[in-house]
């Protein structure tokens, strides 16, 4: 079912980019099959994160404004064909590393198992990327950020909390953390539980993040070391 398209191609991600040539195909996602969809060959990916990735590509899950040469991504197509329930998807990412079952993509729904109703519904401020507006950041009961309000992105393609240099800077600082190279901070391990909460204000809802969900523990051979899970963009 294969067809070649050969039409040229080059993405810029926040981290990394490729360029490689347009084809086609038929696509089996979660037991759904039959819709053909265009999709991109990577040819050239010279940036680290792909040297380095544990994965066999990237499924595109922004608005079609924002596909290359116009293509229509694959959601939308399994939306134009009916064969979704709902036209949503959602996700589910697992904490631990090395767990067998690293998350889940729900397609046309959500899996209750994984969440706490009700559900928080904020509106897409443009339809490009998902963003959305943020009313507010706090952390701790004393720095607050986008004390105006600001817009915010989610994006499951970026592994960190990312934001701009001044702010997260002065976020940094306040959860104690002390830079490392390559925009990197390092936060010692055993303070975790002594480390502000950092809420967000979203649709008038505060979502709170422990330190125990915001810094990133990494353990080899025994030897652990805590990184923060915010970075500058």
């Amino acid at each position: 079912s294969f067809r070649s398209n050969g039409t040229k191609f080059a993405i810029q991600y926040g981290t990394g980019r490729l360029t490689g040539i347009l084809s086609e195909d038929k696509l089996t996602i979660g037991g759904i099959t039959g819709t053909t969809v265009t999709f991109g060959e990577a040819l050239w990916e010279p940036s680290l994160v792909f040297i380095f990735a544990h994965f066999d590509g990237i499924l595109g899950l922004g608005f079609p404004v924002l596909a290359v040469g116009g293509v229509r991504p694959p959601l939308d197509r399994l939306v134009d064909q009916g064969l979704l329930d709902k036209p949503v998807f959602s996700f589910y990412l697992n904490r631990n590393p090395e767990a067998a079952d690293g998350g889940e993509l729900v397609l046309g729904g959500s899996d209750p198992a994984h969440y706490i109703p009700p559900l928080t519904f904020v509106p897409v401020m443009i339809p490009a990327f998902w963003q959305i507006h943020m009313e507010r950041v706090q952390v701790g009961t004393g720095l607050t950020i986008c004390a105006r309000g600001c817009a915010a992105i989610l994006d499951t393609g970026t592994s960190l909390i990312t934001g701009p240099t001044e702010e997260i800077r002065a976020l940094q600082k306040a959860i104690g953390a002390i830079p490392l190279l390559m925009g990197e901070y390092y936060i010692e391990c055993s303070k975790i539980p002594t480390l502000p909460t950092v809420s967000f204000l979203l649709g008038g809802v505060w979502f709170n993040l422990t330190a125990q969900d915001y810094v990133i523990q990494i353990t080899r051979s025994g030897f652990s070391v805590c990184l923060s899970g915010f970075a500058a963009l």
